[in-house]
């Protein structure tokens, strides 16, 4: 991108703020942790995460056409349609991974820990032997990164088991209930006090984490609001995606401009616009729950 002139603070902003869109759209695993953590349909999150993650997407996209017309940016030529068919066989193999966790799981043939056994002796097939690029060397390495990666999950879902049990003994998600009540009872506001929460929290903490601490407090409040299971685990996720994007802690800002090589003061001032649409984005979502609940609902019955 800046060898085309784009120059490095939008090269940086929009890799560092499109990388973080992957948690929204499904099959994402924060989202299967948000869902044993709250006890949601992950099967319903997966459905709820697709519009958001398009709008996201799209509007992420206009943010960068606004800036291609003010910097006058050359135009890519248009794929031929030869091009696309090409390029859809050549991955066509590699996207039925997402067809098989998510038909798997909607249709109800697996549940979601089984739609990954599948999904994952379906990858290691292709890899091997269609693509070719998967080596028998390679499987220990592979092991071994998924025995630690599943070892953080089961970690942060005991944990999560653990202080879930703690705070409903103490009765804490109901005192800060009363609280919260007590500022405002009015339903938007509450919902953007936990998104300003839920941001804060995300420029300094993990995904997992924050999903530890604070779906067990927020969640009750957010039922006592009205708010839909499903309206409030993608909200949540849509928070997390943010909060990758935003220092000290945001990975993926900080994975772009190491790769770009760029500080953080040259990118700042085209990354603030992306990172404003991305949290208007945030803002339509809170106030219309339909863009989230209106696939789990027509598929699932869910909201």
């Amino acid at each position: 991108m800046e060898k085309k002139g784009y120059g490095k603070d939008l090269a940086t902003s929009v890799v560092g703020t499109a990388g973080a869109i992957g948690i929204i759209i499904p099959p994402s695993i924060p989202m299967i942790i948000l869902g044993i953590t709250g006890s949601i349909s992950i099967g319903g999150l997966f459905l709820g995460g697709v519009f958001p993650g398009l709008l996201m997407g799209l509007a992420l996209m206009v943010t960068s056409g606004i800036f291609a017309r003010k910097r006058n940016l050359p135009a890519e030529r248009r794929a031929t349609w030869k091009e696309r068919w090409h390029a859809f066989t050549d991955s066509i193999l590699a996207l039925m991974t997402m067809v098989i966790i998510m038909g798997g799981i909607l249709s109800g043939v697996f549940t979601a820990t089984e739609a990954s056994v599948v999904a994952a002796f379906y990858s290691f097939l292709v890899g091997r032997f269609v693509y070719g690029e998967l080596k028998w060397k390679d499987i220990p390495g592979i092991m071994l990164k998924t025995g630690i990666t599943t070892g953080v999950v089961v970690l942060c879902i005991a944990t999560a088991s653990s202080f879930g049990w703690i705070l409903a003994a103490e009765q804490i998600p109901d005192k800060i209930a009363k609280a919260v009540f007590a500022l405002s009872d009015n339903r938007l506001v509450i919902l953007f006090l936990m998104n300003a929460l839920m941001l804060f929290m995300g420029t300094f903490l993990d995904i997992s984490p924050i999903i530890i601490i604070l779906v067990p407090i927020l969640f009750p409040i957010a039922r006592q609001l009205g708010v839909t299971p499903i309206h409030f685990g993608i909200m949540t996720i849509v928070n997390m995606a943010i909060g990758q994007c935003t220092p000290p802690v945001g990975i993926s800002l900080f994975v772009a401009t190491g790769i770009a090589k760029a500080k953080l003061g040259e990118i700042l001032g085209a990354y603030s616009k992306y990172l404003l649409t991305m949290i208007l984005v945030l803002a339509l979502i809170t106030v219309f729950p339909q863009i989230i609940t209106f696939l789990p609902q027509m598929i699932m019955g869910l909201k």
